[in-house]
């Protein structure tokens, strides 16, 4: 079995201007500002919208071809296809979804739309939340001061373009236009300002004492990974290899479900492809909040011993086992921990404003087709 997750960062891609209906000057059309939803009461316009659509969308079509071709691979005629065939990387969007669509059941497009919504939604609540939480810590994000740093910055981040033109261009690569890019170098500015708030307020502290404390709690684990990276194989390659690597694990699974750790660093040894577990033989520390956080969830999720399910991360595919902690490691690296402590927790502040984040959407999302959407 596997986990899957879309990844929710920003996917370098092929231009998408035929997808992009952005205007043609740094402001955005009248339709691009159709407010589509509410975050708390902040208003969200269709193309940022657009924006968290297009990343999860191409990357959900990606993976759809990528399993397309290693069942292509086992019949005669992959070679004539491999051979005329252009690489997902090489195509717009809009052709990159239109092959991966093509085949598939209303029921299987209704469902890779659904997934698709579902971690849209996501992505907006976790930008537009932390103007809650700003305002908890008693900062106005829409104050004079926060919109200068923007502009500056944004200024700053244009003038590194040769003309408007070179800067609206690779936005649009990153299915961006000019406000939505601003939203999001105005959410980097808050995110500094709230970060500074906690550590004011005691809630967050960079020392030993409060990264020992952090992972001596339950907001602490250790664990190992057998990784299939995709810097070696592609994404279907790496699966099927994943698949082969859990049976042989689960053939070292005890009748209690758990695996002795010697055995599972034997098989992390033959089959894994994470350089940090060689070097590292005590394996991951850590600390809630830090790490790639489907990798997160599926440690956190075990029990001492126990392996999870196959588990797709923005690494590769990784089956993982949750480790007893070392006290005495803890207090001897305390330091080496603190940065990674901080973060950690600052970010489950903001993944659980996210999660209780009010979303509401309006008629205007209703009619938004996933799969067509301009």
């Amino acid at each position: 079995m596997q986990k899957y997750r879309i990844c929710a960062g920003i996917v370098a891609a092929a231009a998408v201007v035929s997808m992009c209906a952005c205007s043609s000057g740094m402001k955005s059309s009248k339709a691009e500002l159709q407010t589509v939803m509410t975050v708390d009461g902040i208003k969200v316009p269709y193309e940022m919208y657009r924006y968290a659509v297009m990343m999860h969308l191409r990357d959900r079509s990606e993976f759809v071809l990528a399993e397309r071709q290693a069942e292509a691979e086992t019949t005669d005629a992959v070679s004539e296809t491999a051979e005329s065939g252009t690489a997902a990387s090489d195509k717009e969007p809009r052709e990159i979804i239109s092959d991966a669509i093509e085949g598939l059941s209303d029921s299987e497009k209704e469902a890779i739309a659904a997934e698709v919504r579902d971690y849209s939604l996501e992505t907006v609540a976790k930008i537009y939340s932390i103007w809650s939480v700003a305002k908890e810590c008693g900062i106005d994000p829409d104050s004079d001061n926060v919109e200068k740093m923007t502009d500056m910055k944004l200024e700053e981040l244009r003038a590194t373009y040769d003309s408007d033109k070179d800067y609206l261009s690779t936005l649009k690569l990153y299915f961006m236009n000019n406000n939505v890019y601003r939203t999001l170098v105005k959410y980097e500015i808050i995110y500094d300002e709230v970060y500074e708030a906690y550590l004011k307020n005691g809630t967050i502290a960079k020392t030993e004492d409060f990264a020992v404390s952090y992972m001596r709690a339950d907001t602490g684990a250790r664990a190992k990974q057998i990784l299939i990276s995709f810097e070696r194989h592609n994404d279907a390659e790496a699966l099927a290899l994943a698949e082969e690597v859990y049976a042989d694990v689960l053939s070292h699974v005890s009748s209690d479900g758990t695996i002795d750790e010697e055995t599972f660093d034997s098989l992390c040894d033959k089959y894994g492809e994470d350089l940090y577990t060689f070097k590292n033989r005590d394996g991951y520390y850590l600390p809630l909040g830090y790490y790639d956080e489907t990798f997160e969830e599926a440690a956190f999720a075990l029990d001492i011993g126990h392996v999870s399910d196959i588990v797709r991360t923005s690494s590769g595919y990784s089956i993982v086992m949750r480790c007893e902690k070392d006290d005495s490691y803890i207090t001897e690296n305390a330091s080496k921990l603190v940065d990674t402590c901080v973060t950690g927790a600052f970010n489950v502040i903001l993944r659980d404003a996210a999660d209780s984040a009010e979303v509401v959407t309006n008629d205007a999302f209703d009619k938004i087709d996933i799969f067509n959407i301009k």
